[in-house]
């Protein structure tokens, strides 16, 4: 078994607990969370070895109640604990070439900035973080910015003047635009930039559970059509209605959809772990991605499992990382 998880929030944890040092038990004081063997987070390095995950995503995330003035502050901090907690076990991956050490089996990393809070209206922060080893940036969380609407933002506007620019700057440097948590139109005006690289790092169908956070069917068209990627999510809320009765088995929905859409070479999976309140039985944590596997390997063949727990994920990186 190998596997590539397009969205963690690791470093969110860690910077919660690098703020409030009550956050987690005594035990957990002074020690570097993401390391020991018995981790409270849902993805740690021994789950991470353990279940042969051969690229790891760490998002930057920023919350809603953190003034905008402080926001890029919060957003360093993490980084900074990336480097100093994460990155000396999972190597960053900054160009394609050197995403070829999965093919051996290697633990890599790419850093993710889930909402471009933290850009605020400055395009040159937007360079900075790409500088500090960011290649992938999700514009909104579920609210408006100075770049876009989120998915939750009634008004359903799309990106603004600023985002537009912002869009095209990415696409210079070579960065991926991920348009989970975007608004429908902001998806649409991102979709119509040409030479866009696009990933829905963690996102499911509309057609089986109605959420502002999934993607209608013209939008998984969309993404294929550009040779982009969906990275399936376990969040309960994104999976069924009543999330409450939510379990592993309904993702399999998910698939078959997006693979009725054309979309076998285009699935992945982004976990969500450690953002996430509510899990799915059997799939709580990076350990528990196993059973996943042996779900997927009853009701699939090989060859397609393959694809969608590590080779899709892997083109897709190969091919939009310069």
């Amino acid at each position: 078994m190998y596997w590539i998880d397009s969205h963690c929030d690791v470093l969110y944890q860690l910077w919660k607990r690098e703020r409030n040092n009550h956050f987690f038990s005594n035990k957990y004081q002074n020690v570097n969370l993401f390391l020991i063997t018995d981790s409270p987070l849902d993805v740690s390095y021994r789950a991470l070895k353990q279940n042969n995950v051969l690229l790891q995503n760490f998002a930057i995330f920023v919350p809603d109640n953190i003034p905008q003035t402080a926001k890029l502050d919060v957003a360093l901090k993490q980084i900074d604990l990336f480097y100093q907690q994460v990155e000396p076990y999972v190597p960053l991956v900054r160009r394609h070439m050197e995403l070829d050490a999965v093919l051996d089996g290697h633990l890599l990393s790419i850093l993710t900035l889930e909402g471009g809070e933290a850009i605020g209206k400055d395009i040159s922060l937007l360079r900075t973080f790409y500088r500090l080893g960011v290649r992938q940036v999700g514009l909104t969380w579920n609210g408006v910015n100075a770049l876009a609407d989120g998915c939750k933002e009634k008004r359903n506007g799309g990106l603004t003047e600023f985002g537009r620019k912002c869009v095209k700057e990415m696409i210079r440097l070579g960065m991926i635009i991920d348009v989970s948590h975007l608004s429908e139109q902001g998806f649409w005006d991102v979709v119509s930039i040409p030479q866009v690289k696009v990933i829905a790092s963690h996102s499911n169908c509309k057609k089986h559970c109605m959420h502002p956070r999934n993607l209608t069917d013209e939008q998984i068209q969309a993404i294929i059509s550009l040779n982009g990627l969906i990275g399936v999510t376990y969040v309960p809320q994104f999976v069924f209605q009543p999330y409450q009765e939510a379990r592993m088995e309904h993702l399999l929905h998910h698939l078959n959809h997006i693979q009725y859409l054309g979309g076998e070479d285009h699935i992945a999976f982004g976990s969500d772990f450690d953002g996430m309140e509510n899990k799915l039985e059997g799939l709580s944590n990076a350990f528990d991605i196993s059973n996943f596997y042996e779900l997927l390997r009853y009701h699939y063949p090989e060859k397609i499992v393959h694809k969608w727990t590590y080779e899709n994920a892997y083109h897709f990186y190969k091919n939009s990382l310069r």
